[in-house]
């Protein structure tokens, strides 16, 4: 008989032919190809498509493997036996399995007691601060509580009422109180007080006064660009009379000198608002009668 380094390819796949069996245990014989010949190749260990890589390939492996222990109930003692056996006779092969996990940070070569990894101190015994029942816990553990049921019965006594965190909802401050919070973190009581560098356009804009003009106008042109007709979105409140130059309070806050641009609309008249002004002016007073002088 030749020995397979003679052989021809033919030749070495009828001599493999049904003979290797796949590793699933499904019990079919792996289909022996012409490029299995080669090393870099090899004979494959799983039928395509049988390995544990697919959920269907894991449950048709657990049903296969759950039909092997019922038809062979002695077969898992016989596996354990066998392992035992190994190690029995090779005890450098446990030592090397122990040393293994060590390294990966799962455990030590004494996986127990002091000596182990997860070793936290072992258990002591404290007694629950609400039923008063002695229980066991690890001292990394910081908890006086036997159970959650018992955490949540102090907790809502610790916590109801006045001494609630939120306590205070439903109520409300008076006009003084509200006064006094406000005084007590603006201006140089402020955390990002930066000695009062702000811009002057800046202070109007966060103004309340501002906030309402602005209101106004959009509620005014039901809240649509005046350009393009667009309604909602991202909406500015444009003066006609630039707010750089007609700072007093009758035009910076005269809701006839404002007029509603979307954001692209309005970006369109920075540094041309003295061009556009007869524009919005002649088109503002078609929608109403302004006067602005």
């Amino acid at each position: 008989m030749k020995s397979e380094s003679e052989m021809t390819v033919k030749e070495w796949v009828e001599f493999h032919t049904n003979k290797h069996l796949c590793a699933c245990g499904c019990g079919e014989y792996i289909v022996i190809k012409p490029h299995h010949h080669e090393p870099k190749v090899g004979i494959p260990k799983f039928i395509s498509g049988h390995n544990n890589k697919t959920k269907e390939a894991r449950k048709r492996n657990s049903k296969i493997t759950s039909q092997r222990y019922i038809d062979d109930p002695d077969l898992a003692r016989r596996q354990s036996d066998s392992l035992k056996q190994f190690y029995l006779d090779n005890p450098e092969a446990k030592e090397k399995l122990s040393r293994k996990g060590s390294d990966n940070g799962m455990y030590g070569v004494h996986r127990y007691g002091k000596d182990a990894a997860n070793w936290r101190g072992g258990k002591i015994e404290k007694r629950c601060k609400w039923c008063g029942n002695f229980f066991e816990t690890y001292p990394s553990v910081d908890s006086d509580f036997c159970s959650y049921e018992c955490m949540g019965k102090m907790r809502s006594i610790l916590f109801s009422g006045e001494n609630h965190p939120r306590g205070f909802l439903g109520k409300h401050h008076t006009e003084e109180t509200k006064q006094r919070q406000s005084e007590a973190i603006s201006g140089e009581n402020h955390y990002n007080w930066k000695g009062g560098v702000s811009a002057e356009r800046d202070l109007f804009i966060s103004s309340a006064e501002y906030k309402n003009w602005r209101k106004s106008v959009f509620e005014r042109d039901d809240y649509t660009c005046c350009e393009c007709g667009r309604r909602g979105g991202n909406l500015n409140a444009h003066h006609i009379l630039p707010y750089r130059d007609w700072k007093d309070e009758q035009y910076s806050l005269n809701i006839d000198n404002g007029i509603t641009l979307c954001e692209s609309c309005h970006r369109k008249t920075f540094g041309k608002e003295y061009e556009s002004f007869s524009k919005y002016f002649d088109l503002a007073n078609g929608i109403r009668n302004i006067d602005l002088k």
